[in-house]
């Protein structure tokens, strides 16, 4: 960095910016007498105490950069900004994300590592180097400043001197908390002191007390709308969003009808993880919008609360499983020509009154590892509370913690045996259940249509089977138009039959598919109220 200091300072004084004692100008310096080569006088160490401190403690970087400062023959002092970036790097808890392309500082009374604006960098800059003049007991009227161009070009070498790749991206088994960094990774909770070497952003806005209880939390809100199973399942679920990230790639669906007590419960869980760590997800924009999912750097909780059944049959539905799975994913900033990188590493959790349909295109089986299903079926309270999640997050917010903390526990322990939660059989089957109906023309047609050659099925027929077929399972069957859409492209992949379009019904020529029939299954004892399914046509 190259600094112009007025002539009526004193090269001295100048010089003590960098605490070294200048060369007596009056007395020859030997340089190499070139006559197209500007005579620079470097500046080292001396025998003065205040040289003497700036150069013992930062001789190392002297060594590899150059000394401090050094003086061209117009007698402007120039600043070794090579020096003072590698200085500044050393001293301050200062690192650059290359994936995010912005600066980060430690603040040692949270534990937190928070984005750096450059206007915040630049006047880090500006103290940290002038920190060096007043300790060495220069006046401040000396006068002393760094332009825009010295401390822009001191940005840039600190991009290389502070980069981390990575930095927050390391899987540990540590909770960020308000009294400390509670450690899991023992089998027992153990409160640690905050550190910079945690890379630490996201920090849990209570404090962890392991005997605090939550008596309202899990009786009145979690056990009348929940098995005992489904409780435990949320609670290690819980304990995921607590370790941060989303190590078993599985994001969360609860559904039920209004009043159920879902979204209180990702209210209070949104309270216990902080607002500052969460995301609102709106599908529908993560393809429409490039600036989308910019807004999930540094968060940890992706929420979609009371959605459409279509929430997931959106286009860009692909998009969730890369949020979830560990991908790495391009985030432009608004404002700004800056492309950034995200890793899709969060917990995700979606709401609804009815159990959204999935567009799955031949992926069920990638579905059938990401989802977690849980029900509210219970009743609804017979008084509510108003503001019920905050009054749990004020008189309960620690017990809460606690119960999440040992969540994260059971969470850890399956992570280790299983590699992801471990599901009962009803669980698993919510599961498959969800992907049929999501793909129920297909399910419909592979559980109820076989070859025949002196039959076959006009499309009315198919779809008055269908929907007897939905009927059944307590599915909702899609629309008429998109059961004729869907339906052809199934005839055609299970059976390699196009549509045909002069099958004669009631004399007249009607669409469907020739070489085929209902699957009809006897019963021993026919009876009056046999299924449509139980019928060829």
């Amino acid at each position: 960095m190259s600094t112009t200091l007025t002539n009526s300072i004193s090269a001295e004084v100048n010089a003590a910016v960098a605490g070294i004692t200048v060369i007596d100008r009056a007395q020859p310096v030997a340089t190499q007498d070139t006559s197209d080569t500007p005579k620079v006088t470097s500046v080292g160490a001396t025998s003065n105490p205040k040289a003497d401190r700036f150069c013992t403690r930062y001789a190392h970087l002297i060594a590899e950069y150059g000394d401090p400062i050094s003086f061209n023959d117009n007698d402007t002092m120039s600043l070794n900004e090579m020096l003072f970036a590698a200085k500044f790097a050393e001293d301050q808890d200062v690192i650059f994300s290359p994936e995010e392309n912005r600066f980060y500082a430690y603040d040692p009374k949270t534990g937190l590592w928070s984005t750096l604006t450059e206007g915040g960098l630049r006047l880090k800059i500006h103290r940290d180097v002038f920190a060096v003049a007043k300790a060495e007991g220069i006046a401040i009227e000396m006068g002393f400043k760094l332009t825009n161009r010295q401390l822009t070009a001191l940005t840039n070498l600190l991009k290389g001197f502070c980069e981390r790749r990575d930095a927050f991206s390391t899987a540990h088994n540590l909770i960020h908390l308000r009294n400390g960094m509670l450690d899991l990774s023992t089998g027992t909770p153990t409160l640690l002191p905050f550190a910079p070497d945690y890379y630490s952003r996201n920090q849990i806005p209570f404090v962890y007390n392991p005997t605090a209880a939550c008596p309202r939390f899990i009786g009145d809100l979690l056990k009348p709308a929940l098995p005992d199973d489904d409780i435990d399942l949320l609670q290690r679920w819980a304990g995921s969003v607590l370790l941060g990230g989303d190590r078993a790639q599985r994001f969360l669906i609860m559904h039920g009808l209004a009043g159920g007590g879902k979204s209180t419960l990702i209210s209070v869980i949104e309270s216990l993880i902080g607002e500052h760590n969460i995301a609102t997800l709106r599908p529908s924009l993560l393809a429409e919008s490039r600036f989308e999912t910019s807004r999930f750097i540094s968060k940890t909780l992706l929420v979609g609360k009371d959605v459409r059944s279509d929430f997931l049959s959106d286009k860009a539905i692909s998009y969730l499983k890369s949020l979830t799975g560990g991908d790495r994913m391009t985030a432009e900033l608004k404002g700004s020509n800056e492309v950034v990188q995200i890793r899709g590493n969060f917990a995700l959790v979606i709401t609804a009154n009815a159990l959204p349909k999935l567009t799955l295109d031949n992926d069920a089986d990638a579905w059938r590892r990401r989802l977690l299903v849980v029900p509210f079926t219970g009743k609804k309270p017979a008084t509510p509370v108003p503001d019920f999640a905050g009054v749990l997050a004020r008189e309960e917010g620690e017990g809460i913690l606690a119960w999440m903390v040992e969540g994260a526990m059971k969470h850890l322990a399956e992570l280790k045996s299983r590699g992801s939660f471990i599901l009962t059989p009803t669980q698993q089957a919510r599961i498959d259940g969800m992907l049929a109906e999501s793909n129920s023309v297909e399910e419909f047609v592979k559980a109820n249509v076989i070859t025949s050659k002196i039959h076959d099925l006009s499309g009315d027929e198919m779809l008055s089977a269908y929907e007897k077929h939905c009927q059944k399972l307590d599915w909702a069957p899609v629309s008429a138009q998109a059961f004729r859409t869907k339906v052809k492209q199934v005839m055609l992949e299970k059976f390699g039959l196009t549509q045909s379009h002069d099958l004669i019904r009631y004399e007249q020529t009607v669409r469907g598919f020739r070489g085929v029939t209902l699957k009809f299954v006897p019963s021993t004892t026919p009876t009056a109220t046999s299924s449509i399914d139980d019928l060829p046509f």
